[in-house]
């Protein structure tokens, strides 16, 4: 016989964009709730990850906030 399932499915992306939002709103209580359930789900840290590509971010951007600049090309 089939397994009943589970009645809410959490996949990961879907946690990591709401914790997202909120983090990103400031209601920090909502955004550890959903960084407590990737845990107890998948066993990844949210925060950590979040924190992560940020910093990846301003990497890229250098030590002014600019970035590479494209050559423009004309004709």
């Amino acid at each position: 016989m089939s397994e009943k399932q589970p009645k809410y499915k959490y996949d990961l992306i879907y946690l990591y964009k709401s914790y997202k939002k909120y983090y990103k709103k400031g209601d920090m209580d909502r955004a550890k709730m959903y960084n407590v359930m990737a845990k107890k789900i998948h066993n990844t840290d949210l925060e950590q990850q979040y924190h992560s590509s940020l910093a990846k971010k301003e990497e890229r951007l250098g030590p002014h906030g600019i970035g590479k600049y494209k050559k423009i090309k004309y004709g």
